[in-house]
């Protein structure tokens, strides 16, 4: 075989014997670097989606909250947001990956809580009446004024009231957001269509676990749609994503996993229609690099429904740079250029 320009040839010996040599074969996967600077950026960027979600589940919550159906949506939302951004900025460490979903989920849903408290307190205020926000402020000093002699009658008639009110005294103390999470944690949640008919309580354990449920489901949806986007063959040379080709059908799948997985590469029986025992080989190579960053290989099935090659992948391996050319011709493929992508031509057999 010979190559000019990038163009590869198949020779008539090659296509003869159809022996393309034989090579070391590295079982897929690298050492993924975790890189502070891109995890903090990606962070930040992302966090920006949380706020977004936060103000506006916020302004939803108080009125309705669908138990972990929302969480869920936030990390979809997240996930949109941040989908081709984890690709532009090369983001592939999984501890980073997780840190960034963990964050941007804290921050929104502990927004989220933040406006339900804003809110709660509004609403204390219009549940005690017209007296209402003189009620609260003798509420934050109770016991001073419960042991003051000297009470004027309107403070008397808030002791009064909160004395047959013993909930709303506990809701009217509120002064911050630290005291209304340990209200709401320590009375428990309540589900359902209205609280008066709740269909479950939980208990303060119970809340407390469903708290720190609902930012994992928050974090863990967009983690999975993350890792699934990055999760794609990289050259390290020249920090670029690899393009996938798929080739085939190839007949006798035994043979073709046989071949690929020893290195001995020959080439492969090329068919016009993809029978349920064919199989499909892809390559996976850096657009920029081409034959001088190795080559990652994935071995499909045939899909029955769709006679095309199957998402899943039956086997995958790494191939050195200098397998380029071998494997390209071993799957058929007689020219390519960094210009008119990879040509798939099939290699006419000698009689």
């Amino acid at each position: 075989m010979s190559t000019q320009s990038g163009i590869i040839l198949a020779s008539s010996s090659a296509s003869g014997t159809r022996d393309l040599g034989q090579f070391s074969v590295y079982a897929y996967g690298e050492k993924v670097p975790f890189e502070p600077a891109r995890v903090f950026l990606f962070t930040g960027l992302l966090s920006i989606a949380g706020l977004i979600t936060g103000l506006v589940f916020g302004l939803i919550r108080p009125f309705v909250w669908i138990v972990i159906l929302f969480p869920c949506l936030i990390g979809v939302i997240h996930s949109v947001a941040g989908r081709k951004l984890v690709r532009q900025l090369v983001v592939r460490h999984l501890a980073g990956l997780a840190i960034a979903c963990l964050v941007s989920a804290t921050l929104s849903l502990t927004l989220t809580h933040y406006i339900t408290y804003l809110f709660a307190q509004q609403q204390i205020v219009s549940d005690m009446g017209i007296s209402g926000a003189f009620y609260q402020k003798v509420a934050h000093n109770y016991e001073v004024h419960q042991v003051n002699t000297e009470k004027s009658t309107q403070v008397e008639e808030a002791i009064r009231y909160f004395d047959a009110n013993p909930d709303m005294l506990s809701r009217a103390r509120i002064q911050s957001f630290s005291d209304y999470l340990y209200y709401v944690t320590t009375n428990g949640l309540v589900f359902g269509f209205s609280s008066e008919k709740p269909l479950v309580q939980l208990g303060a354990t119970g809340t407390g676990i469903y708290l720190i449920l609902e930012i994992f489901l928050a974090a863990i949806v967009p983690l999975i749609i993350f890792r699934s986007e990055t999760n794609h063959p990289f050259c390290n040379w020249c920090g670029s994503w690899k393009m996938k080709q798929t080739f085939g059908p190839f007949t006798n799948r035994e043979e073709v996993l046989q071949v690929l997985e020893n290195g001995e590469l020959k080439i492969f029986e090329y068919v016009e229609v993809a029978g349920p025992n064919d199989i499909f080989v892809a390559f996976h190579t850096c657009p920029r690099c081409q034959n001088k960053s190795p080559v990652d290989v994935t071995i499909h099935a045939v899909d029955p429904r769709t006679k095309e090659a199957s998402s899943s992948i039956m086997s995958r391996m790494t191939y050195p740079e200098k397998a380029y050319t071998s494997l390209h011709l071993a799957c058929c493929v007689t020219q390519t250029s960094s210009e008119s992508g990879i040509q798939r031509i099939r290699v006419q057999k000698q009689n």
